[in-house]
């Protein structure tokens, strides 16, 4: 079930977002920069996210599995993606495909017509994204920490 997310979740969004960055982004991103994404940096990030940003679960039997949090804008792009992430022990059972359906449904119903999603080029996310119709519309540096790395931005059709 996909459920707004309260401040009760924030732990578990935490950690997932933490567990996520650790292992995926070893490699591609600075050590330093993913090292001090920790579990409680994130709790402190997330409090504050719960509040301010549209923020959606999965869930399932009490379990939260992933979350996409998002933004309406008033930018090139009427709505974005900030973060989108599934538990590393649930990926590839269609939670990320079901969270981010949702996301394009509820930014639609808010009569927006182009979503987007900032990401690193050459992470596996990118093909999730491709996959699913999103289409790299222009790049730009990301910052992360005190590094850039190339950013690739899928815009979705809403």
């Amino acid at each position: 079930m996909i459920r707004k997310a309260n401040d009760n979740d924030v732990e578990s969004i935490a950690h997932i977002n933490s567990t996520v960055w650790q292992i995926s982004y070893k490699g591609a991103i600075d050590n330093n920069f993913i090292e001090k994404r920790t579990v409680e940096k994130c709790i402190n990030i997330f409090r504050n996210v719960v509040k301010t940003e549209d923020i959606y679960v999965f869930e399932e039997s009490n379990v939260i599995k992933g979350f996409a949090s998002g933004k309406t804008t008033n930018d090139k792009y009427d709505c974005e993606i900030l973060a989108l992430y599934v538990g590393l022990e649930h990926q590839g059972g269609k939670i990320g495909t079901k969270l981010l359906e949702h996301m394009k449904l509820y930014y639609k119903n808010k009569t927006c017509k182009d979503m987007v999603i900032w990401t690193i080029k050459g992470l596996r996310n990118n093909g999730f994204y491709k996959k699913h119709g999103g289409k790299i519309k222009e790049e730009k540096e990301l910052e992360l920490g005190d590094r850039k790395y190339p950013g690739i931005g899928f815009v979705f059709k809403l």
